[in-house]
Order: structure tokens, then C-alpha cells, then sequence
């Protein structure tokens, strides 16, 4: 397949790729040169860059990732793995039974940074990645039973230098519910000191 030549061709080739985006880990990041290239105010352009995450979602899509069945279960762990690059967030929903090392993938999520995010604190970029990946992961959960509690156990950061999917070991931590506080008049005079109010006011 040869490389676009305009605007129309190549927002005719996201078109095309676009439903491999769930079976790809970081798709944003590896297209988002294309998408540089359909801006209304720019020339069309085609560079490097362009040529580059052509061969590379091309190359992607050619070894996609199979997506797993959503299984149901007391013994079903679901395991939302999230991080943050430097050009974007992004994140994936595997499943595990007892007996699996690494489980089976839902689905890859990622996007690019929006307006001031690229300039966010990493740990504030981790945050943002594990926020985003609860969002998609409950509605991925909750399609066609509105009523149903969210399916996540378990939220953890993907090792640093590793690619989803790549590795055996995972480093988890358990999601613990916070216990509601006393009213901010039953607190201990020293726990007054240090007391936040969620409406706005500290």
C-alpha cells in the first residue's frame, strides 16, 4: 500500500484503520503524525514523521492483538493497567482466571495530550492515564447494563520501559474503598487541623 498524496487520502486511511484503534496499544500516539497532515489551516505535507507512523500502523495492525471474550465469574480478576509517555496517556482492560500468568486483553485504550496536559508533573500525567482508564474501562463494563457496578478490582501503572502485553511480572495493588469520615465536628482537635471539604473550601 502506497502512502497518501492529500488531505482526503489520508483521513480516507484513518478512516480505514480506524477499527483496529482497541487492538493496537498506544494507536493515538503512533497515528497522531497523520493526523497533523488533515488540518484544515495546513498544507498537506507528508514527511519523516508521516512516512514513519505509515510503516509503523501498517506494521501494527499486521500483528494486532486478539482481544479476549468477556468473561464472567467469582474468579474473574479484571486488571486495568494504565501509563503515560511522552507524547500521551494510555491504557488496557485484561481478564484473569486462576491459572493464567498475564490474563487476556478487552482492549487497548490511549490518547494523545490535550491542551496543557503535556505539561502536567509526571506523577500528575499518571493520574490523568489511571482517571481516563477508569472512565473507558466502567462504560466498557457497564454497555447494555446501566444498573451494573463497575468491574474494575485492581488499577495498576504498567512498568516503565515495558510495551502492554510484553511481560509476566505485574506489579499490583488492590483498590481499597476509603472509609467515610466523622462530620468535621466529631473530629479529634488535631485531625481539624489538617480536615479538607469537598465542596471547595479548605
Amino acid at each position: 500500500m502506497s502512502p497518501p498524496t492529500n488531505k482526503k487520502e489520508t483521513q480516507a486511511f484513518l478512516g480505514a484503520i480506524g477499527f483496529w484503534r482497541m487492538h493496537i496499544p498506544e494507536y493515538s500516539q503512533i497515528v497522531s503524525p497523520l493526523y497533523l497532515v488533515t488540518r484544515k489551516k495546513k498544507t498537506f505535507q507528508w514527511g519523516p514523521e508521516q512516512q514513519h507512523a505509515f510503516a509503523q500502523i501498517k506494521q501494527e495492525i499486521a500483528h494486532a492483538v486478539a482481544l479476549g471474550p468477556v468473561r464472567t465469574g467469582p474468579d474473574v480478576k479484571n486488571v486495568l493497567y494504565s501509563a503515560a509517555g511522552s507524547h500521551g496517556l494510555s491504557w488496557s482492560l485484561w481478564q484473569k482466571v486462576p491459572g493464567e500468568t498475564r490474563g487476556r486483553p478487552l482492549g487497548f485504550w490511549s490518547q494523545s495530550y490535550r491542551g496543557s496536559e503535556a505539561n502536567y508533573t509526571p506523577t500528575e500525567k499518571k493520574i490523568l492515564a489511571a482517571y481516563e482508564g477508569v472512565q473507558a474501562a466502567s462504560q466498557r463494563a457497564r454497555i447494555g447494563k446501566l444498573n451494573r457496578p463497575g468491574i474494575l478490582e485492581i488499577i495498576t501503572n504498567w512498568p516503565e520501559g515495558e510495551n502492554f502485553g510484553l511481560t509476566d511480572e505485574e506489579e499490583q495493588e488492590q483498590v481499597m474503598r476509603a472509609e467515610e469520615a466523622p462530620p468535621y465536628n466529631q473530629l479529634p482537635a488535631e485531625e481539624t487541623r489538617y480536615a479538607l471539604f469537598t465542596y471547595g473550601s479548605c
